[in-house]
């Protein structure tokens, strides 16, 4: 009910901001039906600022009108890309999406460029029930604070997938609340949109073409991890949905091969094809970070899962320094001594290297290893991994008073699947 809210309240201080009887914004209201496969006229009737609708992975469905990835595509395959004018289109937009999916499915709402480079944004969360089948979620998407987002994408993660259609409405007014105070306001209110509200009407209309159930009503009660803070978890780990920025492949990368994916920040886990997340968060000395590792093959000559302990506010695009790192390694070649490992290393801002390995640690794919790190004063290290013990040298130490977590899945063609993510 948190962005439902959210809506009304920034239309009430659009009609604050603008006299009324000033011109209402367009509402771009998109059915994801088979018009879609001719470019050329789908955009017809529909505002200048919408550029077109591109898929890839999924189908239109000519039968049921919807854009639909079955659930035995491998996991992260379909996206759906609304494309945005931005000459035209400048403010912020309230976004509904209209889609039916079982429990088992997931999918993330992102920003992208036109690079095809995620922007560090996550929409994903605060399922809202439209009747018992047709399900919608609605969000205030920023795009004034990003000037170059030119595609807002619909992201399967797994599961089944339909989605009916979207709803864009752009909110003007200079004077819009920030987004932790609308949610804030309104987890304590939890009222929801008018029937008059343009949102409303305009799903409701995609609801009924489509032959859906289109009642507003309060959503399902959510489950009670996502309600209940784990003990003495701050909020930004509670979920590993929240408090994530998705970072660019390194700029200062000397790689000269495919440059990954960027990684996908989800309810439940983070996935990793050759680029890193990073905590919004930094968090104090003493600490615990704790989460499971997966790799589904070892697909290249080699690999590893890298977790980043680091200062805050390190450049997003470059390799971190300073920095504590540990790697879990596999190596498919045995060349040059290369096998499976875990290495710890240390930089200083200088860049100098200081590398440690345990030679008795082996990567099997498709095996959960939990890992604990721990931080303790002053910034000493130890470190679990699958149940074992890892006996780290004395002289690796994190150096500062505050960490942020960065973690990164290489080589592009592995896929890691982080879980269970914690700092506490």
């Amino acid at each position: 009910m948190t962005r439902l809210f959210g809506l009304m309240l920034i239309g009430f201080v659009w009609l604050l901001t603008n006299p009324l009887n000033a011109a209402v914004p367009e509402v771009a209201e998109l059915t994801f039906d088979s018009r879609w496969q001719t470019p050329l006229t789908a955009t017809n009737g529909l505002p200048r600022w919408i550029q077109g609708v591109d898929q890839q992975g999924g189908h239109f469905a000519t039968t049921t009108n919807c854009w639909y990835v079955e659930a035995a595509q491998p996991v992260a395959a379909g996206r759906l890309s609304i494309r945005l004018d931005r000459q035209l289109l400048n403010e912020d937009v309230a976004l509904a999406i209209l889609y039916d999916h079982n429990d088992a499915a997931d999918f993330v709402v992102q920003l992208f460029d036109d690079q095809n480079q995620v922007i560090v944004l996550d929409l994903f969360g605060n399922i809202m029930a439209v009747g018992k089948e047709a399900k919608t979620d609605t969000f205030i998407v920023p795009l004034r604070q990003f000037p170059t987002a030119t595609r807002i994408t619909i992201r399967r993660v797994k599961g089944d997938i339909r989605v009916y259609g979207a709803v864009l409405y752009p909110v003007v007014g200079p004077e819009v609340a920030d987004a932790h105070t609308l949610q804030e306001l309104a987890k304590l209110m939890g009222d929801k949109l008018s029937p008059e509200n343009p949102l409303v009407r305009s799903i409701n209309r995609i609801a009924a073409a489509t032959g859906l159930q289109q009642n507003w009503g309060r959503p399902n009660s959510p489950t009670q991890s996502a309600t209940t803070p784990s003990k003495d978890i701050p909020d930004e780990a509670r979920k590993v949905g929240d408090g994530w920025a998705v970072l660019p492949f390194f700029a200062d990368s000397d790689w000269g091969s495919g440059r990954g994916e960027p990684s996908m920040v989800a309810k439940s886990e983070i996935l990793l094809q050759g680029r890193s997340v990073r905590t919004l968060a930094a968090y104090p000395i003493p600490a615990v970070v704790t989460c499971d590792v997966q790799l589904e093959q070892r697909l290249a000559s080699d690999g590893s899962l890298d977790i980043f302990l680091i200062p805050p506010n390190l450049s997003r695009d470059r390799y971190p320094k300073p920095m504590v790192n540990i790697r879990l390694i596999y190596s498919n070649t045995g060349d040059y001594g290369s096998v499976d490992r875990i290495d710890i290393n240390q930089t200083d801002a200088g860049g100098h290297l200081t590398t440690w390995s345990d030679t008795t640690f082996q990567m099997t794919a498709g095996k959960a290893y939990p890992i604990q790190l721990e931080a303790t004063n002053p910034g000493q290290i130890h470190l679990t991994i699958g149940g074992k013990e890892i006996k780290v040298p004395n002289t690796f130490r994190l150096p500062y008073r505050q960490f942020q977590v960065q973690i990164l899945g290489w080589q592009p063609t592995n896929r890691w699947h982080v879980r269970n993510f914690n700092v506490r």
